[in-house]
């Protein structure tokens, strides 16, 4: 982007969403490494989310265990049923209950 900006301000909006849209692909590598669902080889997913961290400015580590911390909180209150859920708590299916309740009174 720098080296496209002397040459034309346009070049670099034109190559804005193409690099924008390769860092997200990116951080989705990283989140599949996160999880270990990438490769096989947990040693391959820990590089690979590594050096996908190194382009996306995440710190894969630190990372990775607060986004398994809320994985695992969100599957305790999925498990849940919807009378059992704390205060403050909204479900993905209420949520959709609302949308299709409002929309069917119409």
């Amino acid at each position: 982007m720098y080296a496209a900006f002397p040459v034309s301000g346009w070049l670099v909006l034109t190559l804005s969403p193409l690099a924008a849209g390769f860092m997200i692909r990116l951080f989705i590598i990283q989140h599949d490494c996160g999880h270990g669902s990438y490769f096989h080889s947990r040693h391959a997913n820990k590089i690979a989310g590594r050096l996908c961290s190194l382009a996306t400015f995440t710190p894969y580590d630190n990372w990775r265990r607060q986004h398994a911390r809320r994985v695992a909180a969100c599957a305790g209150l999925c498990s849940l049923g919807r009378d059992e859920w704390p205060n403050g708590a909204v479900s993905a299916h209420s949520i959709y209950d609302a949308t299709v309740t409002s929309t069917d009174m119409s």
